[in-house]
């Protein structure tokens, strides 16, 4: 999970060779450190795994979390790539990335 500048963010994101994209499913705030499916669709290809040893992902900013996307990309280093980002009201998004190697 890293920050990303609001201004960088379209940059990266077309770097990314995207296979499908997602809204959340639940409306409102949600929480980025929360792994599994959390406010994604269930049918989605790609997922940060739910397992004790990928928790303990840690908040870095002040006050509440939207959702806004998940992609689910092409990965050089693995089988796939899951990337979901984040808004923080007043501040830059949040980013958070996984890739799975089999």
């Amino acid at each position: 999970m890293f920050r990303c500048m609001e201004s960088d963010l379209p940059d990266f994101v077309s770097s990314l060779k995207i296979r499908a994209r997602f809204s959340p499913v639940v409306d409102g705030t949600g929480d980025p450190c929360i792994n599994g499916w959390n406010v994604w669709p269930r049918n989605a290809p790609t997922f940060v795994p739910g397992n004790k040893e990928f928790a303990g992902l840690q908040k870095t900013w002040k006050g509440s979390a939207v959702p806004v996307e998940m992609l689910s990309c092409d990965s050089s280093r693995g089988d796939w790539m899951h990337l979901e980002i984040w808004k923080i009201p007043a501040d830059d998004p949040v980013v958070k990335l996984y890739t799975d190697i089999n």
